[in-house]
């Protein structure tokens, strides 16, 4: 998300106009931003899946993941010999997709890789 999305997201759950997030609010700040990026990857997912079974085929997960900025399946995953994903196991994917991009952001303490 841009840092203007998150403004606009804490001002939405900011009830007191406070320019500060208490406990409650901060919750509610962080399951708007996850239900936000669930029903981007259920786009996603639906855009890719197949009709006549509902699951993802592994042809196309790496479309999906691509699509939702992620470039590669995690080092260490279970979805590397996969067939087929429904949406619980798609969105597993891409939580692990973005844990491990979190992970190798950190390691470089905000340098590029160039």
């Amino acid at each position: 998300e841009t840092l203007d999305q998150i403004r606009i997201l804490v001002a939405q759950v900011d009830e007191n106009n406070s320019g500060k997030l208490d406990f409650r609010e901060y919750m509610r700040l962080m399951r708007l931003s996850r239900e936000k990026e669930l029903t981007n990857i259920l786009s996603v997912f639906d855009r890719y899946k197949k009709k006549d079974t509902g699951r993802i085929h592994k042809n196309a997960i790496g479309l999906g993941l691509k699509e939702l900025a992620y470039t590669s399946l995690p080092k260490d995953t279970q979805y590397r010999d996969i067939d087929s994903l429904d949406f619980d196991a798609f969105v597993g994917l891409v939580d692990a997709c973005r844990n491990e991009l979190v992970a190798k952001e950190k390691k470089k303490a905000g340098f590029t890789d160039d």
